[in-house]
């Protein structure tokens, strides 16, 4: 198998070792234009070689050798924090047959209900979102990242109560805000210590584990007391997710677990993808005026699927996780090469979402290549997208098994937020520096990104 052959230093490619992971991305692209779409590379001292893939047929192909209870990796911050206090999580670091059953449940709540149960709480906050901009008169949204970890975190909380949220959101407004800005300190502290071992970080009691250790005791506690009252409130007047899950007959302690990693994860992941989505039509301002109009205009019934493609288009361009890494349990082949059992594998997100192979005119924003063509002899869907080669070269929430369990609710807040923006708003691109994509976790903007707000006339 290919491999990179470039200067190292105590094992690391040179790159990686002056300029740490924080370009890991970019470092990966390159290598796979020098060596092709698999290739194998030791990216950390001490550690196995892990094996890189850009072609979307073999990402493809990964996914159906995970076997029956998928593998993956948890960072390493987790599971030490995990093992030194006992902390019992929910899905993401659940394995066996405890996943599998919880996994299970949960697929027939979120990802397969009856009728789309997230529409409604989604508007409310995203109605919420929107009328405090309109109310904030200032000529930039300040702290923007900060209050879209509150987004989504209010949005989590809106789904689990149903019906009751508008009813108690006063009241827990101060708590989800603080809540959020502790989440915000886990993902600061996670990203600081993932380029060192944070074993040894805890072991020698390092300034970055006490902090990490601070924030993520108070957000579990303020997450399970929150959560506390949530349940409270819907045993007394059933609606929502949690009623749901109660129906399901999953013990609180159940509920407990998989509710609190619900509403940790929402920040890193939903809240960072929608500041991504901003910041590009903030930065293609014809694109977003052709979007907005077409929102603004209530004939026009295009408008749901164009939403769909500029959510998908900046998860293409801006995949907040640039990698998928999965464990191969068994000795396999992949691009021709084969495979050890237990084999690492990081899926290349961030190259094959540029790849003109996949898709034309790669760097540009085009939100309607995800549109389906129409057939020549009637109104009708053809089915292939405009200009989307293969859709598989970008798979934000994965796929199989172990695909992200809110993959629709995150596309469903994302959309109705975005429409409820652009209605309103035409937004505006402050920052004077060019944004890059680097990554703490999962990939950030290089500097905060600054947006101003103006109200369509």
């Amino acid at each position: 198998m290919p491999q990179p052959r470039g200067p190292r230093t105590m094992g690391m490619p040179l790159p990686l070792f002056e300029g740490g992971h924080s370009k890991l991305h970019l470092y990966v692209d390159e290598q796979h234009r020098d060596l092709g779409d698999v290739f194998q590379d030791q990216i950390a001292p001490d550690s196995e070689s892990i094996v890189f893939v850009a072609d979307p047929v073999e990402m493809r192909r990964t996914f159906g050798l995970e076997g029956k209870y998928p593998l993956h990796l948890v960072p390493e911050s987790w599971t030490v924090y995990n093992k030194a206090y006992g902390c019992q999580r929910g899905l993401f670091f659940m394995d066996g047959e405890e996943w599998l059953n919880m996994r299970r449940v949960m697929n027939r709540l979120m990802l397969k209900p009856e009728a789309n149960i997230f529409s409604a709480p989604c508007q409310h906050v995203a109605n919420a979102l929107v009328s405090q901009w309109q109310h904030e008169n200032t000529t930039e949204i300040q702290n923007l990242e900060e209050q879209l970890y509150k987004w989504s975190l209010d949005t989590v909380v809106a789904v689990m109560i149903g019906t009751n949220y508008e009813a108690h959101a006063g009241k827990w407004n101060g708590i989800i805000s603080q809540l959020a800005s502790d989440i915000h300190s886990i993902f600061l502290e996670s990203a600081e210590m993932s380029s060192m071992s944070a074993k040894v970080a805890r072991d020698e009691d390092k300034p970055v584990w006490r902090r990490f250790k601070k924030s993520v005791d108070v957000s579990l506690s303020t997450a399970r007391s929150l959560l506390r009252e949530m349940i409270s409130v819907c045993s007394a007047s059933p609606s929502g997710l949690l009623s749901d899950m109660q129906d399901a007959e999953l013990s609180e302690e159940e509920i407990m677990k998989v509710v609190v990693d619900l509403i940790l994860a929402a920040g890193d992941t939903t809240a960072m993808s929608l500041q991504w989505t901003l910041f590009l039509l903030a930065k293609n301002p014809d694109v977003q005026e052709s979007i907005s109009a077409k929102i603004r205009n209530k004939t026009d019934t295009l408008h749901p699927a164009l939403l769909r493609g500029v959510v998908r288009e900046a998860l293409r361009l801006y995949p907040v996780a640039p990698f998928l890494i999965r464990i191969v349990p068994e000795q396999c082949v992949i691009g021709g090469y084969e495979l050890p059992p237990n084999k690492l594998v990081f899926l290349s997100l961030y190259t094959s979402g540029r790849d003109p192979k996949n898709f034309p005119e790669p760097e540009k924003f085009w939100p309607e290549r995800w549109l389906r063509e129409i057939s020549n002899d009637n109104e009708n869907s053809s089915g292939a997208y405009i200009a989307v080669k293969n859709s598989y070269a970008s798979m934000p929430f994965a796929m199989g098994a172990r695909s992200c369990i809110g993959r629709k609710l995150a596309e469903t807040q994302m959309i109705t937020t975005l429409a409820s923006i652009l209605k309103q708003f035409k937004l505006e691109l402050l920052n004077a520096n060019d944004i890059e994509m680097v990554m703490r976790m999962v990939a950030v903007p290089s500097e905060p990104i600054r947006l101003r707000l103006k109200h369509h006339q």
